[in-house]
């Protein structure tokens, strides 16, 4: 890696580096930058985030610099500085179309896909019926997405589960960019990760409820076109897919596929 001569260094606007979880102190932070340059990473990679670099990057952002300077800058990886930048995002969430898991459920179906297994439909399976899916368009057509689901502690707490994988990813590996997350039929991205889709590739972002995380996808069908776009633009991916089993407690069991097989959540 080619580091540049000026980039950010918080000791240059604070004394104090205890934040959060990290309770160092200054060359505890020089020692993980010297690490990271021996390791061919960016120089601030964990570093724990200081308001005064997230304001920062935000201004960066607003001033319409890319990605690639912001991140080049700030020595964090792309992936990094878009989930700072997505906390922006969420305070414009009430702009984000809500969307249901029944309406999920039917846009499968619109996708050709069984909404259930997530296998491309049969041209004479009933679900491909013309009247079915007449039906299903003209009840998009007249529907206003307001989820009325009692149940949206449950469903949260699927959901977090999901980012939580995401999460690990990303700690694991901080040049990730994005993270695909098989939900049955539908390949799943959470948060900065929606957000680079919809800006990248024009994907529908959408939370399930009022107080949900933002989220994007695209059917089990058509995961090799969006491997072969991320590819193409050089993004940095990984796939984690359902099994088929699942945990005593009923929880689908995952597991990483994609650039390479990994571990089971």
């Amino acid at each position: 890696m080619i580091y540049p001569t000026s980039f950010f260094k918080i000791e240059e606007l604070r004394s104090d580096f205890e934040v959060g979880m990290f309770k160092g102190e200054l060359h505890d932070l020089l020692e993980i930058r010297k690490n990271n340059r021996t390791k061919g990473k960016f120089l601030n990679s964990s570093f724990p985030y200081y308001p005064e670099e997230k304001k920062m990057i935000t201004e960066m952002c607003l001033e319409k610099k890319t990605i690639g300077e912001i991140s080049n800058y700030f020595q964090r990886s792309q992936s990094s500085i878009r989930k700072v930048l997505h906390t922006t995002l969420e305070k414009n969430s009430h702009e984000v179309k809500k969307i249901s898991k029944t309406d999920l459920f039917l846009e499968a179906i619109l996708n050709n896909a069984d909404p259930i297994t997530g296998e491309v439909l049969e041209t004479n399976s009933p679900w491909r019926h013309p009247r079915v899916i007449s039906d299903i368009e003209t009840f998009f057509e007249d529907k206003k997405y307001i989820d009325e689901d009692s149940n949206n502690k449950k469903i949260e707490q699927q959901i977090w589960r999901l980012v939580d994988i995401k999460e690990w990813v990303k700690t694991e590996d901080d040049e990730v960019d994005i993270v695909i997350i098989q939900q049955g039929y539908y390949f799943a991205v959470f948060e900065e990760d929606a957000a680079l889709c919809k800006e990248e590739f024009d994907l529908k972002t959408f939370m399930l409820y009022e107080s949900s995380v933002l989220q994007a996808g695209f059917p089990v069908i058509a995961i090799e076109k969006y491997i072969n776009l991320f590819e193409k633009r050089n993004f940095k991916y990984i796939v984690v897919e359902q099994t088929g089993d699942k945990y005593p407690n009923g929880r689908m069991i995952r597991k990483i596929t994609h650039p390479q097989e990994g571990r089971e959540f």
